[in-house]
């Protein structure tokens, strides 16, 4: 964040023309990406971001998604790894793995317009979308429970943002892999921007998976979206 805010006003140092900066991340980088220009966003950031790249990213850790119980067996990341990785991030330690993989917190949040963001008829729209729930606020319903007050910060989880706030995003291509533990974590986000009236380009890759870029000297799928992100920085950047 402070790297991104120096960057900006300072940009003439470095010959760059501070109205064309984005932000851009691949998987938990794309988490951080989506999180700074989140942050910048609530604070009026001046010059401001003109767009963000979230390739396959991970934008919340409430709950574990079909995505991930479907391919987490036959992918890099199984669901416990992904329980494993929250726990160092959120916890500095493994202690909360076994937690994290009971899955438990969407069961705290039932009925409430956080579960909204998490519609898998966002996914699947031959599914039946969740009744509306009712609003909530984070402080009041993860009031004494640490683990949740965590995972519904925006700055962890930038999908379950307020509205206000995610308004005020800049323009985002997204992308989606389909064989990928965080395919619906893209859709999802992809649809909240888009409910919010924000420009957004959601490529879904269907022979696509995780962190394929790493992959990118032998993958036509990685070097297709590589000629993709290219194109909508040339065109929006």
């Amino acid at each position: 964040m402070t790297a991104t805010k120096y960057f900006l006003r300072h940009a003439h140092r470095y010959n760059v023309d501070p109205s064309r900066i984005g932000v851009a991340g691949t998987s938990s980088g794309g988490n951080y990406a989506a999180v700074v220009a989140l942050k910048l966003a609530q604070e009026k950031q001046n010059p401001s971001l003109k767009l963000q790249v979230l390739l396959y990213p991970a934008t919340q850790l409430l709950m574990y998604t079909a995505s991930a119980y479907k391919y987490g067996p036959c992918e890099l990341q199984s669901v416990w790894e992904l329980a494993y990785f929250a726990s160092l991030y959120l916890y500095g330690n493994r202690s909360r793995v076994n937690l994290g993989l009971a899955n438990s917190n969407p069961a705290k949040l039932e009925g409430t317009h956080y579960l909204n963001f998490l519609d898998p008829s966002l996914v699947d729209p031959t599914l039946p979308p969740l009744p509306p729930g009712r609003r909530v606020r984070r402080e009041d319903v993860a009031a004494g429970d640490e683990e949740l007050e965590m995972v519904l910060n925006p700055c962890v989880s930038p999908l379950l943002a307020e509205e206000e706030d995610i308004k005020g995003l800049p323009p985002a291509f997204i992308s989606a892999m389909e064989f990928d533990v965080f395919r619906d974590h893209a859709i999802f986000y992809a649809k909240r921007l888009e409910q919010a009236g924000v420009k957004v380009k959601l490529l879904h890759y269907k022979n696509g998976y995780h962190s394929q870029l790493a992959d990118f000297k032998w993958s036509e799928t990685a070097k297709g979206m590589m000629e993709d992100v290219l194109s909508y920085l040339k065109e929006n950047l």
